[in-house]
């Protein structure tokens, strides 16, 4: 799949806004440059694509980011990045010095994709396709669950959705806001924010261990028709799906991603 998507050819974006979530954390918002019109990029809520940005001083090399954008947005698509290493801390630093899209000399950015079946539309199980969705996400790895849940809400869909988000801090949460807002308007969507460094967190605390399933998620445990969504780095992966299937859940109703939010650099 990371093959064949490089030889597709890229799409030129314009970069449109670039807010700072949290003090590592961005989020790059890429509008359809004018003339190109909408559905210039159709993908599929959890995929991936690679993408390269025209910041100064920032590396020319593609990187694969998860949208965290509705594919029902039109025009636009958006990806959450968090300083993890030299490429990504340089697109952080340079929301700072972001001119608008409507500056003399604006930003582009070409995407090339999108990449990747960890979506609703593929491999799902018989007897799960309006079951239940269980989204057990660590940190960015909530990324293709947002873009799931507001595809959801905005296709007009009552399917239940758990989010179990775990991360260190609430630091860690970028997006909270925009999650909340959406299960207060979609009831049949839940946000359980967990956090285990956190000392004035008043919230739940600890990890995405065989405990926290079993206690916070009971119910779905037991609907036959449920499925549960991994986004997380690849030890916890291991962990969570080996808690679950002492739980009683079969590998078929079990989706994760093989490489954690699939971020690497791509020449």
């Amino acid at each position: 799949m990371r093959l064949s998507a490089l030889f597709r050819p890229p799409r030129r974006f314009l970069v449109s806004n670039m807010d700072t979530l949290a003090p590592l954390i961005v989020r790059l918002r890429l509008q359809s440059l004018p003339g190109y019109g909408a559905c210039t990029f159709p993908y599929r809520a959890g995929q991936f694509a690679f993408v390269r940005v025209g910041a100064p001083g920032l590396s020319r090399r593609y990187r694969s980011l998860t949208m965290v954008s509705s594919p029902e947005s039109g025009d636009a698509v958006s990806f959450m990045v968090g300083a993890s290493d030299d490429w990504s801390l340089g697109l952080v630093d340079a929301a700072e010095i972001f001119p608008g899209s409507d500056a003399r000399n604006p930003w582009a950015a070409d995407i090339i994709g999108p990449c990747g079946r960890f979506t609703l539309e593929d491999r799902m199980p018989a007897g799960c396709e309006s079951g239940p969705l269980v989204f057990l996400a660590e940190g960015l790895g909530v990324a293709p669950f947002l873009s799931m849940a507001l595809t959801l809400a905005a296709r007009g869909e009552h399917r239940r959705v758990l989010i179990l988000w775990a991360a260190r801090t609430r630091q860690e949460l970028a997006c909270l806001d925009d999650l909340i807002a959406l299960t207060q308007a979609n009831p049949s969507i839940s946000t359980i924010p967990i956090l285990s460094h956190d000392p004035l967190w008043n919230g739940r605390r600890g990890t995405l261990d065989r405990a926290t399933l079993t206690e916070l998620v009971g119910p779905e445990l037991a609907d036959s028709r449920s499925t549960f969504w991994i986004g997380a780095a690849g030890a916890l992966t291991a962990s969570v799906r080996r808690a679950l299937g002492e739980l009683g859940i079969p590998r078929r109703r079990i989706r994760y991603q093989p490489s954690f939010l699939q971020e690497e650099d791509v020449v």
